[in-house]
């Protein structure tokens, strides 16, 4: 939460005061973040939170000092934000200290399962601020071919390529596309993987025979 202590009008410079900063947050997932302003009567107007020259949202103040403001970081790791108080009738307008908040993309990492040399099925994993739940699709190109439930807490999911009403036995480029439901990982979509799905076709050449004539008896 920020916290601003705004000046009397008339008052020669702005102090602002950070009380707090926030733990890690979710990329591309509405998060709220909380502003007070401290002042002796009860401040209202509009407060701005800014990364840079972006605004990432507003709220208006009411009497009570306090309001939250929901911002959407749209990428992964350290963002600065500043908060920006309007002031009012009793109040000229301050800024608190910047702020730091640690933001976490959603990671979905595709990898093969089965043997060595072969694919039996392809496995997915995502990772993000938190437990992440939602759904999976496994996909190449537009063309669908399973979606699956992710738990929170599970972090993977797998997807079998055997049952040729999933994945045709040829050689396909798959990517993983993770819809979220919860709060804690946003939406993301993994690096493409190449792989051939089932079992692989082989045959057996005979190049030459030694010692040639071969010798009987």
């Amino acid at each position: 939460m920020f916290a601003l202590t705004p000046p009397l009008p008339g008052a020669a410079t702005v102090t602002p005061v950070v009380l707090v900063s926030a733990g890690p947050l979710a990329a591309n997932v509405s998060t709220v973040i909380g502003v007070r302003i401290v002042g002796a009567y009860n401040p209202t107007g509009t407060v701005m939170l800014k990364e840079g020259a972006t605004t990432l949202g507003s709220a208006t103040m009411f009497s009570a000092g306090f309001l939250d403001i929901p911002v959407l970081f749209p990428a992964g790791g350290t963002h600065t934000l500043v908060a920006f108080y309007s002031g009012d009738a009793n109040y000229l307008p301050a800024q608190s200290s910047p702020t730091n908040f640690q933001v976490v993309a959603t990671t979905v990492v595709l990898s093969p399962t089965g043997p060595e040399g072969l694919v039996f099925g392809i496995h997915a994993s995502v990772s993000g601020a938190g437990p992440c739940a939602g759904t999976v699709a496994l996909s190449e190109g537009s063309k669908v071919f399973s979606t699956a439930v992710l738990q929170a807490n599970a972090g993977s999911v797998d997807f079998s390529t055997t049952s040729s009403s999933q994945i045709p036995e040829v050689t396909h480029i798959l990517t993983a596309t993770f819809s979220n439901t919860g709060s804690f990982c946003g939406p993301g979509v993994s690096a493409p993987l190449t792989v051939y799905s089932g079992w692989p076709s082989s045959s057996t050449q005979v190049v030459s025979v030694s010692p040639n004539p071969s010798l009987f008896g």
